[in-house]
């Protein structure tokens, strides 16, 4: 014969708390996000990019997001099919694909010209850099959100 003794419960968890839980770790993990992301403009003299925080937080839902609406860091972003500036040879980039850091970098544009297009800009993809980066630390602090709510059960 098998006997069961039932374990009980110090308090019933509440939805609520579970929910206030996992959107501060979204929240945590957002301002992670951000910090990156401004990491990648650190260098950047003559372009202001600011980013905005977006947090969507529903019952069956939850999304951050971090975006800009400055063009060029887009451009950097995504990569180009031309570019119609043409550089000098002492250009320098101060950013290249798979480094989510800006570096020092040299400008040396020599001319523009719409008639003459040259080979466009590698696209930089900081977003899916910062996610891969970013996506452990993510379930990271969700766990511990669920851990603190477990955790007097």
């Amino acid at each position: 014969m098998v006997s069961f003794k039932p374990v009980l419960v110090k308090k019933i968890p509440s939805r609520n708390e579970l929910d206030r839980l996992i959107n501060q770790a979204m929240k945590d993990w957002n301002k992670l996000n951000e910090a990156e992301f401004q990491s990648t403009v650190i260098g950047f003299t003559r372009n202001k990019i600011d980013f905005d925080l977006l947090f969507v937080f529903t019952p069956n839902h939850k999304e951050a997001e971090v975006s800009t609406s400055n063009k060029i860091y887009g451009y950097l972003n995504d990569g180009t099919a031309v570019r119609y500036a043409t550089m000098g040879p002492r250009f320098k980039p101060k950013t290249v694909p798979g480094r989510i850091k800006a570096g020092g970098g040299q400008t040396d544009v020599l001319y523009v010209n719409r008639n003459r297009p040259r080979p466009g800009i590698k696209a930089r993809k900081f977003d899916e850099s910062i996610m891969k980066k970013l996506k452990p630390k993510f379930f990271e602090l969700v766990s511990e959100a669920v851990l603190a709510f477990t955790e007097d059960l």
